[in-house]
């Protein structure tokens, strides 16, 4: 009982709204009034057209469909969601088409220019996080495979910026992203699950995540398996770290989706699908309120992988669950909206994007990812020469 008092009474801040909702509201309350920044459609706020910090979120397991056509009418009847909850993709997510497509860049949108994928050859989880955290496709082939041991995207932004361990985080509701995140779970700090990474207890410097990790760990996993943390406490832990350590690089990885998707729970995937927007709308509106920190951070939206046709499933069989998206805004990246790459993308190219987007030295193993030119323009041309070249390519 004193940890669920100290949750709900302990984490208020008057002068910042979303930090009372984020630990006295189970269901992150009502998305807030839009800040005077951000009240137009795909606005910005004010600030330096560059990119010093990196938010990299990924929504497990969710199709690119309703991403970019809204709520399925057939998946939906098959699964009893009211007429009324079939809506558009705009309105399903409003946040994430108000600030990441309209106001940024949109990759993978059908019939706009080639799809964005996971490399595979299984299209599970832990590849898909290793691919994207490493930029190099994985020879992992499923979700048992022993942690990596080569330097990360996080290890690289740490090193290659000279930042304390606290500037770099992970906090994730899977436990297993930990496998990905570092090669050295101490040089930066990762909460992953109700009880890994070895460096979660950074995340106790203020009293509302202190709370958060405590009620969490003793929390049942609720649509998850085995040490599953619900994205309602990684979701606010995220928020609140966000607020008081302003990290240069933060990988938020929420779950629920893939995990109600599995139950085929289509209407549970939707409302975790509105649970992720309004983390969204909330994590955006607190980057307008940090002045240039804000203006220069750079958000980038994926997924690990995407659904087989049945939606229940995925994998090296479901070819199709291969398809993913890929949404950026702030900072550097302009505001285009949904683009048609000439190429397919991978997930194995956004580390080098970030690399890029940070000023950071590219990879040069033969089979690194590569810069998106979609993403990087202006003065990060110059940082790698392998860009110059994706943009010269035919």
């Amino acid at each position: 009982m004193a940890l669920l008092s100290a949750l709900a009474t302990g984490c208020a801040a008057p002068v910042l709204s979303w930090r009372a909702d984020l630990c006295g509201d189970p269901t992150l309350a009502a998305p807030r009034p839009a800040s005077p920044t951000s009240t137009r459609p795909g606005s910005r706020p004010p600030g330096p057209a560059r990119t010093d910090n990196v938010i990299v979120v990924t929504l497990d397991g969710v199709r690119w469909q309703e991403i970019f056509e809204g709520v399925d009418p057939a998946l939906a009847g098959e699964d009893g969601v009211p007429q009324e909850r079939i809506v558009s993709a705009e309105r399903l997510m409003p946040n994430l088409h108000r600030r990441l497509i309209k106001g940024g860049v949109a990759l993978g949108a059908p019939e706009r220019g080639e799809p964005v994928l996971a490399s595979g050859p299984e299209f599970v989880s832990l590849p898909g996080y290793l691919e994207l955290l490493s930029g190099r496709p994985s020879g992992c082939r499923s979700n048992s495979c022993p942690a990596t041991r080569l330097p990360t995207l996080l290890d690289e932004v740490r090193v290659g910026l000279g930042l304390r361990p606290e500037q770099v985080a992970a906090i994730a509701s899977w436990e297993k992203i930990e496998r990905a995140a570092s090669a050295d779970g101490q040089a930066v700090t990762i909460s992953a699950g109700r009880h890994g990474g070895l460096s979660r207890d950074r995340l106790r410097g203020s009293r509302c995540s202190r709370a958060l990790l405590d009620v969490a760990a003793e929390a049942s996993s609720g649509a998850g398996l085995f040490d599953y943390r619900p994205d309602a406490y990684t979701a606010r832990l995220a928020l609140d770290y966000l607020g008081a350590e302003r990290p240069r690089f933060l990988f938020v990885g929420l779950g629920d989706t893939d995990e109600l998707a599995h139950r085929s729970d289509y209407g549970g995937y939707l409302e975790a699908l509105r649970f992720a927007d309004r983390f969204l709308g909330e994590l955006f509106a607190l980057l307008d309120e940090m002045g240039d920190h804000g203006a220069a951070t750079t958000v980038l939206v994926t997924a690990d992988h995407g659904r087989a046709h049945g939606f229940a499933g995925h994998g090296g069989g479901a070819p199709e669950s291969a398809r993913v998206f890929l949404l950026a805004a702030g900072g550097a990246v302009p505001a285009r909206g949904r683009v048609a790459a000439a190429a397919p993308r991978y997930l194995a190219d956004v580390a080098p994007t970030v690399r890029a987007l940070l000023g950071l030295a590219p990879d040069p193993a033969p089979d690194a990812g590569q810069p998106l030119p979609e993403l990087v323009g202006g003065p990060a041309l110059a940082t790698s020469g392998r860009l110059r070249a994706a943009l010269a390519a035919p």
